[in-house]
């Protein structure tokens, strides 16, 4: 309706102004594959819920598939995230799926701060 087309409207906007737009947990909520094929984002995060399961649920690895390959048949260099990567059998399967970027704990735990280059974060 009216609200779809503000928002078509708006991510248009923001891409003429330079910046890039992101779904956000895709795979739980209001998000569907409807809104990633009509809303031209920039990034698309995989819902942490999917990634978790990806190696011990065959759903999950088929729906991260499934999102790789929609990026190869996509006309817009939208960009893959995957959030809660948790550990290095997790991170091996989205590298085998080409998945972009990753983010989660295999990485660092979330801290108050960014740490300057070269930095530990202080972990509290």
């Amino acid at each position: 309706g009216r609200e779809y087309e503000t928002l078509l409207r708006f991510v248009s906007n923001i891409h003429k102004l330079g910046g890039k737009t992101s779904i956000d947990d895709f795979g739980s909520g209001y998000s569907n594959l409807l809104h990633v094929v009509s809303i031209p984002a920039d990034f698309l995060k995989i819902d942490g819920s999917i990634i978790r399961e990806c190696c011990n649920n065959k759903a999950s690895e088929i729906l991260v598939q499934l999102i790789s390959t929609w990026k190869t048949m996509n006309e817009r260099d939208a960009r893959i995230v995957a959030e809660f990567v948790e550990n290095e059998a997790i991170q091996d399967k989205l590298l085998r799926y080409h998945i972009d970027y990753s983010q989660g704990y295999l990485f660092s735990k979330p801290v108050p701060e960014i740490p300057e280059p070269g930095e530990k974060p202080e972990i509290k």
